[in-house]
């Protein structure tokens, strides 16, 4: 709970994250925590840095923002990963094989040479 007795931590009672705990991340990180990406967290998703499926819960602690549309389908869908840095950022990390393009996540469409 935070100081005005608000919950925080829902475990694993629930999956999304609260507007409490959006305001929480958001004193830590204002913007998506995806390569150099300065959207506000308003246009992001809040992503489980440990997935519910695996475990993970709904915690402010291990909740972070990933912008909708770039950064949060690259982590959930494309294979990439986010990297902790000692700074308390993160990196993102592209799938072995591919070829890094943070501003791109779906694989290429065309065939041929």
């Amino acid at each position: 709970m935070d100081g005005r007795g608000v919950t925080l931590n829902f475990g694993r009672a629930r999956r999304l994250h609260s507007e409490p705990q959006r305001e929480d991340i958001a004193t830590r990180y204002p913007t998506c925590v995806g390569g150099n990406c300065d959207v506000p967290i308003r246009d992001c998703e809040i992503h489980h840095l440990v997935p519910v499926a695996v475990g993970g819960e709904t915690d402010a602690r291990h909740g972070v923002p990933l912008c909708r549309r770039k950064h949060h389908p690259q982590v959930t869908e494309g294979g990439y990963r986010l990297e902790p840095r000692t700074d308390g950022g993160f990196d993102l990390i592209a799938p072995p094989g591919a070829e890094f393009r943070p501003d791109r996540w779906r694989p290429s469409s065309r065939r041929g040479p």
